[in-house]
């Protein structure tokens, strides 16, 4: 048997106004962004980064996106891959 699954928290979880500035290197992966369905995170800005990377940056539920300060160099794929944000 298999015990109960806990419930979703009562309250979900609030990210919004996320800076990430003057990151700057070589990585396997973009990275990845991934807020909640029903929480996406809000507000996300990019400035002096330059990231040079195997694969994209995934974006998962992101709303208020800004990537005018970053320049993402991949070797595969699309550098940015948008699932459900904007």
């Amino acid at each position: 048997m298999v015990p109960p699954i806990a419930p979703p928290a009562k309250v979900l979880p609030l990210v919004r106004n996320v800076k990430l500035i003057n990151i700057t290197g070589t990585v396997t992966s973009g990275g990845r962004i991934h807020g909640l369905k029903d929480s996406p995170i809000e507000n996300v800005s990019f400035k002096n980064c330059v990231v040079t990377a195997q694969k994209g940056l995934v974006l998962e539920n992101v709303r208020g996106l800004d990537t005018s300060g970053l320049k993402l160099t991949v070797a595969e794929g699309e550098a940015i891959v948008r699932r459900d944000a904007q």
